[in-house]
């Protein structure tokens, strides 16, 4: 019998059974890393591709999938790594009609947040394990677009930042820094519907936000009061005294960051902060090398990936676990 299973804690905290990872390629490579990091065993890897007797990947041999009969009558977790994990399960249940198996099968594979679809996302999976090495280490990402959501996502961490999933419009988000706990002190009032001058479909209309004198917008939000309490709600959470890690991005189909947004963002102060540019082609690649030293810059898409590990270009934890 072959079940399958979505959610991580129950799959890896609650489920009885020996694990193997099926798929020797990146997704696996890192699944396989971040397991041996948080202490947690498992046996082999499995991979259809696999040509040579003796091949192994993080100190496990890699074995082919005929070579799972000889796991008859046990209990099995089978984590499912590759993206075409619909014809891996398909493999494994025509198997299944000749063996005894008791397999509970892991995917990584989510309802997105804002629009319904399922899709592959092998980051949103490594978060179980990057949560579990930060050890309840208390971090708010401050952003000026949706990249403080993805963040905490990748993390499996609960947000506890204001700027979760919105867009702040780039001279409003350097007065917000410049006065966080001003304005994260304020609740949001005035708000009113506004035309997406951005987005492809310029027809959408999104809830926008007043505090004081700084604007929010809501692009992902269906309605004004879900909008205000949300903001309202994650304002009480921020602590100054936190772990703030500042994040300024370029955003698609928005105006390219200039340099006096980036010097001025460079000169506020907080714990870390993240310069996220959109492709190589920008202007400002040669400044960066002048910034702070508490600031870093990357490219823009690197967090917002669902199909390869953040790590194969950039180690987060390393960055955070750094104080």
């Amino acid at each position: 019998m072959i079940r399958t299973t979505y959610n991580e804690v129950e799959f890896f905290e609650c489920i009885a059974g020996d694990i193997i990872i099926y798929g020797a390629g990146n997704s696996g490579y890192w699944i396989g890393r971040y397991m041996d990091m948080c202490s947690m065993d498992y046996l082999c890897y499995v991979d259809s591709q696999i040509t040579k007797e003796e091949v192994y990947l993080n100190e496990r041999k890699v074995i082919s999938p005929r070579e799972l009969r000889r796991f008859d009558n046990k209990k099995l977790r089978i984590i499912l790594s590759p993206n075409d994990f619909e014809s891996v399960l398909k493999d494994l249940f025509v198997m299944d009609i000749d063996m005894g198996w008791d397999i509970v099968c892991i995917i990584p594979y989510y309802e997105h947040r804002f629009f319904g679809y399922k899709t592959y996302d092998i980051n949103r999976f490594l978060g179980y394990f990057r949560n579990k090495l930060l050890d309840n280490k208390a971090i708010t990402f401050i952003s000026n677009d949706c990249t403080a959501g993805e963040i905490y996502k990748l993390l499996d961490m609960e947000p506890s930042s204001p700027t979760y999933y919105m867009i702040i419009p780039l001279e409003h988000y350097i007065k917000f820094l410049s006065n966080i706990e001003h304005y994260t002190n304020l609740n949001m009032k005035e708000m009113y519907w506004m035309k997406n001058a951005f987005q492809r479909d310029k027809k959408q209309e999104y809830p926008v936000g007043k505090i004081d004198d700084i604007e929010i917008w809501f692009v992902h939000d269906k309605s004004i009061d879900e909008a205000r309490n949300r903001w309202n709600e994650l304002s009480k959470q921020f602590k100054s005294d936190n772990n703030n890690v500042f994040i300024l991005s370029e955003p698609p189909y928005h105006p390219p960051l200039t340099e006096r947004i980036i010097s001025s963002f460079d000169e506020i102060n907080t714990w870390k902060k993240m310069i996220l540019l959109r492709g190589k082609q920008t202007i400002f690649l040669n400044r960066m090398c002048n910034l702070g030293s508490d600031t870093i810059y990357m490219t823009e898409t690197w967090f917002r990936r669902r199909d390869t590990a953040l790590e194969n270009q950039f180690n987060i934890l390393e960055w955070l676990s750094d104080d």
